[in-house]
């Protein structure tokens, strides 16, 4: 009996290991699985490896300190407001700061500062506090994962916003419900879009006439560009390398008519400049700064001819009226498709995204003052690799720009609200260099090879156009193509100067309303009447010119591919031309001639600068780009030029 026991004993121990009928294969482990999801911290769970549901659980609390539950976040977005009678708009800027307290739990503050644009009653300047709390819905219903790449969420908030004009202040409690979409962008880095819908106490003090309503409806979408703190996610999936790069871009800008503003613009089109620094700190996001200048055409207007006493004593003829704004320009970039590893490697071509806000001034030709501006723009950039250089693409920019800015009063302390829209397409260079990768490619070091010779001599002609940029009105015979000529001779010392002269001969035409005197009957009379007024201007250049490759780190080799700046002293002449009434006009008598000169015809100092954009196709020979400004000290002559030049250049 004693044996049989014995036996039972141990059969009953074999049986309580093995796994019986009624038990699934999950409940089996692998060793090499389980392995493989622990962290080696007492068999801990991976924080990818969670369960579903809300992961607030020991796991989770061990493997992600507190500290690296913080996120950082800087954007901005467009809120509106409105009831029954008003309706207002802003472009706020926006700071955040959110705790993590679990996968799906977040609590995040928020400051934000605005402008608020009210259509029939005073801008008003604003300050707002929140609170949201954030509910993960994809941590919740599909578990936690480290390397997710969006997550979508839902948030509740409360706040407070402080606005005043004129010393008055109103305080506003508001609450708000939104959706939130996150995409991570790489290492610690994100991008938040997050629409919304809410109530704000209304504020009828900031109206011309009282409210009846209590409350307004807002509504609007924030984006914000995260910065956090969790451990690196993405080591193996070549996402960190960073770039730093340098472009320039030349193209053609059209107003858009707007009911609203001082603009009454037509489809006439203007130039548009623009030279931006930017960092790419992964293949995903980036950010870039630059400055920019456009001029357009801000109204077209045609008289037809004026015929007194059936005589027609003067012309049909065209007015155009000019406006200028120039400003500076912060973006966010965006190159979605990088997220996939096959895009990434493509070197032949690439698509950028881009938005951000712009500050600036601009006036148009009839208006005394110079307005500044603030500005919401968006772009897409189309890149193509440029044929044998690795380091340099071409693109292709549409863009939009809305402009927002406010016109005081003279007698008043009062000031308005108006905005305007501008469409752009440019086309530029962008020079690039991979801070992480090499510094020299196969294709540069070929290159290096053919240009290996640092110092030596250079010559180039080139034509193009010249234009006087002006807040002013141009006439019909002013439309004309501005020729100028240009020869340079030159010397390439070393990596990082060159000097050239420059000699620029350009025959500017113009047209004007002009007094002129005639003689009738042997007694001198004077008239108005439209001139056709040509002259010729010289301009002598010392330049010194410093090429951006060997900026960036590219001054080992003398790259295929060159983009540079210029800038230097300049003296500049005038030299009469041709002067005439234009046809059509009655003269009235003999001999006219004009009342005064036009433009100064003695020489003045200037100082140029200019981008300049080379491409060598042989050894010796390339071709240029060159837009450049003239500023002129002299009061008497046309102050600010613009030169299109595209030439040719032989190094000896």
């Amino acid at each position: 009996m004693k044996r049989l026991g014995l036996i039972l004993i141990i059969l009953l121990l074999t049986l309580t290991n093995v796994p019986t009928m009624a038990q699934s294969k999950r409940d089996s482990i692998d060793t090499h699985e389980w392995a493989a999801k622990v962290t080696g911290e007492e068999g801990q769970l991976q924080p990818r490896y969670l369960p579903k549901g809300d992961s607030t659980a020991q796991a989770y609390n061990k493997s992600v300190r507190w500290y690296n539950r913080f996120r950082v976040g800087l954007g901005t977005g467009y809120n509106g407001q409105t009831n029954k009678s008003q309706s207002s708009y802003s472009i706020p800027i926006n700071a955040t700061l959110a705790y993590q307290f679990s996968p799906v739990h977040a609590l995040q503050g928020k400051l934000s500062y605005a402008e608020l644009h009210r259509k029939n009653g005073r801008d008003v300047r604003s300050a707002a506090m929140e609170l949201d709390y954030f509910l993960n819905f994809t941590n919740y219903t599909r578990g936690y994962s480290v390397r997710r790449v969006a997550t979508f969420s839902g948030f509740i908030g409360i706040g407070g916003r402080m606005s005043g004009n004129n010393g008055n202040r109103e305080k506003s409690p508001y609450g708000l419900v939104g959706a939130d979409v996150t995409l991570s962008l790489g290492n610690n880095i994100g991008l938040s879009l997050q629409p919304y819908l809410g109530v704000i106490r209304d504020q009828p003090y900031l109206y011309k006439k009282q409210n009846t309503t209590f409350y307004e409806f807002m509504y609007g979408v924030n984006a914000n560009l995260l910065l956090d703190f969790m451990p690196k996610r993405f080591t193996g999936r070549n996402m960190s390398a960073s770039t730093f790069f340098v472009e320039a871009s030349q193209g053609v800008t059209l107003p858009l008519n707007s009911a609203q503003g001082i603009s009454q613009a037509s489809t006439s089109v203007g130039s548009a400049y623009s030279f931006a620094f930017g960092y790419w700190p992964t293949r995903i996001v980036g950010l870039r700064l630059g400055t920019h200048m456009q001029d357009y055409f801000c109204s077209t207007q045609t008289t037809g001819p004026i015929i007194i006493s059936g005589q027609q004593v003067h012309p049909k003829y065209t007015t155009r009226q000019r406006g200028v704004f120039v400003g500076g320009r912060l973006e966010l970039l965006l190159s979605p498709f990088s997220v996939s590893e096959k895009w990434r490697n493509n070197k032949y071509f690439d698509v950028n995204l881009s938005g951000g806000m712009e500050l600036g001034k601009f006036g148009e030709a009839g208006q005394g003052l110079l307005i500044r501006y603030l500005g919401a723009t968006m772009g897409t950039q189309v890149l193509f690799k440029l044929p044998k250089t690795d380091n340099a693409m071409l693109y292709v920019e549409p863009r939009y720009t809305w402009m927002f800015y406010n016109v005081p009063y003279s007698n008043t302390s009062n000031k308005k609200g108006y905005k305007e829209h501008f469409a752009m397409i440019s086309a530029g260079v962008r020079l690039n260099r991979d801070i992480r990768g090499k510094q020299e490619t196969k294709d540069s070091t070929q290159v290096a090879e053919k240009y290996k010779t640092p110092s030596r001599f250079f010559g180039s002609v080139a034509w193009g156009d010249m234009r006087v940029v002006t807040r002013s009105e141009t006439y019909s015979g002013s439309h004309k193509i501005n020729n100028s000529v240009v020869g340079s001779f030159g010397r390439e010392f070393n990596a990082w100067a060159t000097a050239l002269l420059q000699i620029d001969y350009a025959q500017k035409h113009t047209a004007s309303m002009q007094p002129y005197d005639v003689t009738v009957a042997g007694a001198l009379k004077r008239y108005n009447g439209m001139w056709n007024i040509n002259y010729h201007s010289l301009s002598i250049r010392l330049l010194y010119q410093l090429r951006l490759n060997n900026l960036i780190g590219y001054h080992q080799t003398r790259q295929r591919f060159q983009l540079s700046v210029l800038t230097g002293p300049v003296f500049n002449a005038n030299i009469k031309g041709k002067r005439e009434l234009a046809k059509g006009e009655m003269i009235g008598g003999n001999n006219p001639q004009l009342v005064s000169h036009v433009v100064g015809t003695r020489g003045t100092m200037a100082w140029a600068g200019a981008l300049q954009a080379r491409y060598y196709v042989k050894d010796n020979w390339s071709i240029f780009l060159e837009p450049m400004g003239q500023v002129n000290f002299r009061k008497s002559f046309e102050r600010f030029y613009i030169y299109d030049h595209i030439g040719l250049t032989y190094s000896f």
